[in-house]
Parts: C-alpha cells; structure tokens; sequence
C-alpha cells in the first residue's frame, strides 16, 4: 500500500513515516499545501493521513478539495486539538477517520490494516449494481439512495472494535 502523510511537526512524520515503512509500506511526507495537492492529484495513494492545523494549511479545506476530485480517496484527519465537533466536522466532510494526538501507533496500524481488508470488500459491495450482496449478508432489503448509502458505512465501520454512535431524527427508524 502506499500512503501520503501531511503533516508539519518533521519529529512526529519521521516517527510515522519510519513505523510504516517498517511494515513494508509506501509512504510520502510533505509538509507544503502545494506539494499536498499535487501528490492528491495523482490519485494514487490508497490512504492520505491529514493533520487538521498546519501554518497555512487549513487541513478541513484540504480534505474537502480531495473529496471533490476523489470521492472514493480514504484520508485520515490527525489533530492535536481533538473534539467531537471538529470530528464530526470532518467526517461529515468525507474524512475515513479522525485520529487524536498523541498518536497511538498501534491504533494506526489496525485502522490501516482493516483498510487493507475492507478494500476487496469494498469492491464487490460497489461494483454489485442490485445490491444483491448486501441483501443475502444481512436480509435487509432497501432501495433507496440513503438505505444504500447507509449500508455502504456499515460495511465500512463494522470490523472496527471501537464505539460508535449512530444519530438521526427522530421517528427515522
């Protein structure tokens, strides 16, 4: 897999750039908007790891303009100023997931390995046009775009071992 990491603290990259390389990784550092965008650019990174607040660098601005030109791009957010409106925020904006400071690298590592298998996963689920998979698995049956969209997020956040809070208004079901 191969991973672009944007991010300003150079102690902080190096450490994470030296433990993904050790699993025998990929990864590119910038810590410039510019150099930022141009790698985006490429599409081919399987995962972008973001740090929100970087000098002239507004990271929720850089996730959304990836999102735009890549929709199906998996980035990361990292902040040291973690709160639950700046994550909601950014994965409302298409963030994959929104890891705090002090990073734990362990947590890191399991987020990108359930990446690498959920990623065949995936593919199937998308490129299956009657949604036929999700139907068998689960026996749930659903049309629309929303039921849809939906199932896609529980495939996606199913394997992952940590809580999660599902909201809606009320009388949605």
């Amino acid at each position: 897999m191969k991973y672009l990491l944007v991010e300003d603290n150079h102690e902080l990259a190096n450490a994470i750039c030296s433990r993904i390389k050790l699993d025998g990784h990929v990864i590119d550092h910038t810590d410039k908007l510019e150099d930022a965008i141009a790698f985006s650019d490429t599409g081919e990174y399987d995962l972008i790891l973001l740090d929100i607040s970087m000098p002239n660098v507004n990271g929720i601005d850089l996730l959304e303009n990836i999102k735009r030109e890549y929709p199906q791009q998996k980035v990361f957010i990292i902040s040291g100023f973690g709160s639950i409106p700046i994550a909601l925020d950014a994965m409302k904006k298409g963030a994959s997931d929104f890891i705090e400071k002090p990073l734990n690298f362990e947590e890191i590592l399991s987020k990108i390995c359930f990446l690498k298998v959920q990623k065949p996963l995936r593919n199937n689920v998308e490129n299956d046009k009657d949604d036929l998979y999700i139907r068998s698995k689960y026996g749930i049956i659903g049309e629309s775009y929303l039921f849809k969209e939906l199932m896609k997020h529980i495939e996606k956040i199913a394997f992952l071992r940590l809580p999660i809070l599902i909201y809606g208004k009320c009388g949605t079901g």
